[in-house]
C-alpha cells in the first residue's frame, strides 16, 4: 500500500495530490464528528481535551513541534523552515547570544520557537501576535516546546499610536494571515470579503520601552502585511539606538509607501544587505513582495 502511494504521488501533480489530502482529511474528520456527537456529553469533552495533533515543523537542528487544526498550518505552518529558509540562516547566524528580538507579526510563533530552541536561555523573544485564534496557538506552541521562559508572547499589534483600531480578517483559520488595520481592504487593494472584525491594542515600538518597561530590541523582525510604515513610525528612538543591529523586513514593492520606508530606515543607518523573493503560497500571493534584510 506505500509503494502504490508512492508512485500515484510522484505521478499526480503537487497540487492535485494537495487537494486529494485536503479531502481526505475533511472526510475523516466529519466521520470523527458524526462519531464524537452520538456519545454522551461529558464523554464529548473529555476525548475532545485529550486530542492533541501535533506536527514536527521541519527545522533540521532541533526538534520543534506545531499543534495543528487547520489547512494552513499543515501545508504552511509545519514547513516554515523550507518556505523561507533565509530568515532561519538570519536567525542562526546574526541573533546572537544575550540578544533581544522582536518578533512582530508572529503569526502561530514558528519562527519565534526557532530563535527559542537553537539559543536556549541566550536569546529572549518577544512576540507580537493580535489574531485571536493564531496568539492562542503561539501560546499553545511555546508550551509545547518548553520555551515560556524565553519567548514572551504579547496580544497587541504595533503600530505607530497607543490605542485601540480595528483588525479586519483575512480568515479566522489557524495559522491565518493577511490580516490589515483600520482598513477593510485587504493587501491587494480590494474590498475585504470577509467582514469580520475586532478591535485590538496598538502600541508604538517606542512605547514598549518607554512605557511597558520592556528591553530595547537588538534584532527586529517584522511581518505585518502592510502597515510596516506605521510600525516604523512609532520606532523613532528605538531605530536611531546603537542597540538595534538588524532587521529582516518583508516589503511589498508595489506598496505605496515603499520608498518612505526606505528613507526612514536610510535616515537611521539602515541600508539593504540582502533581498529575497517570497515563494507564492495562499498566504503569500504578491509576486513583488521581498524579505529584505537591512543592517547598520
Amino acid at each position: 500500500m506505500a509503494i502504490i502511494k508512492k508512485v500515484i504521488r510522484m505521478l499526480v501533480p503537487r497540487y492535485i495530490w494537495e487537494k486529494i489530502s485536503c479531502l481526505k482529511r475533511q472526510l475523516s474528520g466529519t466521520i470523527i464528528n458524526r462519531l464524537l456527537l452520538s456519545l454522551p456529553k461529558m464523554d464529548q469533552l473529555k476525548i475532545k481535551a485529550g486530542i492533541i495533533s501535533l506536527e514536527r515543523m521541519d527545522y533540521s537542528g532541533k526538534e520543534i513541534f506545531l499543534e495543528v487544526n487547520s489547512d494552513i498550518e499543515y501545508k504552511t505552518r509545519i514547513h516554515s523552515c523550507n518556505k523561507e529558509k533565509e530568515i532561519i540562516g538570519w536567525i542562526e547566524n546574526k541573533v546572537a547570544k544575550g540578544a533581544v528580538l522582536y518578533d512582530i507579526g508572529a503569526n502561530v510563533g514558528a519562527y519565534s520557537l526557532v530563535a527559542g530552541i537553537i539559543n536556549k536561555g541566550k536569546v529572549k523573544v518577544y512576540a507580537f501576535e493580535p489574531a485571536y485564534f493564531n496568539y492562542y496557538k503561539l501560546v499553545i506552541n511555546i508550551k509545547i516546546n518548553n520555551l515560556q521562559d524565553w519567548i514572551i508572547p504579547l496580544p497587541m499589534a504595533v503600530s505607530d499610536d497607543l490605542g485601540i483600531s480595528d483588525l479586519n480578517f483575512s480568515s479566522t483559520e489557524f495559522g491565518s494571515a493577511l490580516h490589515i488595520l483600520d482598513t477593510d481592504l485587504n493587501v491587494e487593494g480590494k474590498i475585504n470579503d470577509n467582514s469580520f472584525k475586532l478591535p485590538v491594542l496598538t502600541v508604538r515600538l517606542d512605547d514598549l520601552v518607554t512605557t511597558f518597561g520592556l528591553p530595547a530590541p537588538n534584532f527586529l523582525k517584522i511581518d505585518v502585511d502592510g502597515t510596516e510604515l506605521e510600525v516604523l513610525k512609532g520606532g523613532t528612538q528605538i531605530l536611531s539606538a546603537p542597540d538595534l543591529q538588524g532587521i529582516y523586513i518583508e516589503l511589498d514593492e508595489n506598496n505605496n509607501n515603499f520608498r518612505e520606508i526606505l528613507e526612514i530606515l536610510a535616515v537611521n543607518n539602515f541600508f539593504i544587505q540582502e533581498k529575497y523573493p517570497i515563494p507564492w503560497s495562499e498566504q503569500t500571493p504578491r509576486a513583488n513582495t521581498y524579505n529584505y534584510i537591512f543592517y547598520k
